[in-house]
């Protein structure tokens, strides 16, 4: 099933050349308007915490009320976004064009299956674009599996020919020790290629990228940025804010769905890589890290689908605050068909999952991934009884329980604004007119968005028992 609006379509191919240092710094936000959102959504949870009270009788509805303590379940990630929204966007954001001064190589890593050749073609022609003219020595590596297609196998024979690309096959027969499947099983093969090369040493920099993954000039201008100004001061991996503007459109849902991947970046994200450390995610993609950290942590954690998270967390428990906040983006697209989407996010459940299983992980850890997926479980029951309570209107069960709540809505109503003005940005929309129809459609559809991302929580829980079968599901690109 496809979702198409016409007015929204925007097509990929050269793309890249549009994502500019001077369009990334159109990242921006006003203190005073957070605060306007904050009053706002006081000023709509107050009167709550007394609705109806004299109407009702306090016993018969004492249930309702007290089920209402489930809306306090979100606000602690609202104060984390609050935290993230306090701090000046020019510390996290702002770039200035620098080439390459110090002696080092930046290998830009894309793993694939070897099934959707544009997507990778795109990806190597946005680094082949920016990369020479701000690296001095770069690679690009394309890491893919031995049995791909006669035809694909051409293709990237003939990409190998640039001086600057390299394709990896990975043998059929490759294992690993722990039995590492998946993606992370590609991610092990290309650092034991580094390690038996004598490439795995603090001189290289690995940046790991999707097929789909498209780098613009402020990419590659941070990942410069980090490693030179960084890095010194003790920083080893780094982590930066993806956007999904190729192909924006194609399916409106799911364009619009992946705003609340931006509000993820702009507030969790960003706090705890600032922070120096990874707390409940990871992006697989836009992970700069320095090549002797890859190979001292690895990606051999078992059969799991959560590689990232789980090399994050490893990473902060043998080497401390080493991580960093990458101020670059990089550009994504959004799954084309809502079966996709649902299948990615159910195997983004599935690997949270996973890691809560997982030995490698320290124990406060996993029991920080076990609140993340309880507390995105208990959406759908925060969203019934928002529904309840709009037909059954019932008081808090304390009115002072409204300022937390009040200020949890104020910033989730800001941040998703900001997060829609990023996307638009990013994707062309540019013109006041065309973001106020988008913001519009987005807002029209942030319910309905919210309760089909809630419940593909469910969807993971429910089908967890037959993932092995199921394995890593990949979408279209």
């Amino acid at each position: 099933m496809r979702l198409a609006i016409g007015f929204l379509s925007l097509d990929s191919d050269g793309v890249w050349i549009r994502y500019t240092l001077e369009k990334h710094k159109r990242i921006g936000y006003s203190r005073i308007a957070l605060v306007f959102f904050l009053a706002l959504g006081v000023a709509i949870t107050v009167p709550g915490a007394f609705n109806s009270f004299h109407m009702v009788k306090f016993y018969s509805y004492r249930t309702l009320m007290m089920l209402k303590y489930v809306w306090l379940v979100f606000v602690p990630y609202s104060f984390i976004a609050l935290a993230a929204m306090l701090r000046n966007p020019r510390r996290d954001f702002d770039l200035e064009k620098i080439e390459q001064r110090g002696n080092y190589t930046v290998i830009f890593q894309i793993t694939t299956r070897g099934l959707e050749i544009d997507a990778v073609k795109r990806s190597v022609n946005s680094v082949l674009f920016w990369a020479p003219k701000y690296l001095k020595k770069f690679e690009v590596w394309i890491v893919t599996e031995e049995d791909i297609p006669e035809e694909n196998r051409r293709f990237f024979e003939e990409i190998s020919q640039d001086d600057h690309v390299r394709v990896l096959y990975v043998p059929r027969d490759f294992r690993t020790p722990r039995g590492t499947m998946y993606k992370a099983r590609a991610l092990c093969y290309a650092a034991k290629v580094r390690e038996l090369e004598g490439l795995a040493r603090s001189d290289v920099w690995v940046y790991l990228m999707d097929e789909e993954s498209v780098v613009g000039e402020d990419t590659v201008l941070s990942i410069i940025e980090f490693v030179e100004r960084y890095a010194p001061r003790g920083k080893l991996v780094a982590q930066g804010m993806i956007v999904y503007p190729n192909f924006w459109g194609r399916n409106i849902f799911t364009s619009i769905a992946d705003i609340s991947r931006i509000v993820q970046d702009i507030t969790l994200y960003r706090l705890q890589f600032t922070y120096g450390r990874p707390f409940l995610a990871v992006h697989g993609s836009h992970l700069l890290v320095r090549a002797d950290v890859e190979k001292e942590v690895g990606w051999d954690f078992g059969p799991v689908r959560a590689e990232d998270l789980i090399f994050g967390l490893v990473v902060a428990k043998r080497f401390g605050r080493v991580w960093g906040w990458l101020r670059g983006k990089l550009y994504e697209q959004s799954p084309f068909t809502l079966k996709d989407y649902a299948k990615q996010r159910r195997r983004w459940m599935w690997g949270l999952m996973d890691v809560v299983r997982c030995s490698d992980v320290a124990l406060r850890d996993r029991i920080l991934v076990a609140f993340n997926i309880a507390s995105w479980l208990l959406a759908i029951p925060s969203i019934a009884i928002s529904v309840i309570n709009v037909f059954i209107p019932t008081p808090l069960p304390h009115p002072w329980l409204a300022i937390p709540l009040g200020l949890a809505l104020g910033v989730g109503m800001y941040t998703y604004l900001v997060s829609c003005n990023i996307a638009f940005t990013a994707a062309g929309i540019d013109g006041r007119w065309e973001k106020l129809k988008h913001l519009v459609l987005a807002v029209m559809l942030a319910i309905p968005i919210t309760i089909a991302e809630c419940s593909m929580v469910w969807y993971a829980l429910l089908t967890y028992h037959r993932s092995r079968r199921v394995g890593f599901e990949l979408i279209k690109k």
